[in-house]
């Protein structure tokens, strides 16, 4: 997804420690906070003031707290392939309430609705 996505917009992949390539010291306690601080940290290196997110598999519910903790950075937020934990439960009944709405799957699903 990043290509197609990068032909529009800025985009930024963001490796969290402990995922893929990126380091895994042992002792670290891989918890929402921890991932949290790692995401701002990041975008403030970078001087990213507000972004669209994406959470896929098991960085989806990462990408929920730190969507909840820093909501006045977020612009717009994808979810891929992901499970969410029941600390989010009344925000996912009020998503999938909102997700009902007519005409809005279509627009989320278009390259139109990146924009």
């Amino acid at each position: 997804m990043i290509v197609p996505i990068a032909t529009l917009h800025r985009v930024l992949a963001l490796d969290l420690p402990g995922f893929g390539a990126s380091d895994k010291p042992l002792g670290t306690s891989y918890v929402f906070v921890f991932f949290e601080r790692a995401i701002k940290g990041f975008l403030d290196a970078l001087e990213v003031d507000r972004v669209g997110g994406a959470g896929h598999d098991l960085g989806g519910p990462i990408a929920v707290h730190w969507a909840f903790r820093h909501s006045t950075r977020l612009i717009r937020m994808a979810l891929l392939n992901t499970l969410l934990f029941p600390q989010f439960s009344d925000a996912v009944v009020e998503f999938v309430r909102t997700a009902m709405t007519p005409g809005l799957r279509e627009r989320l699903t278009s390259w139109e609705g990146l924009e």
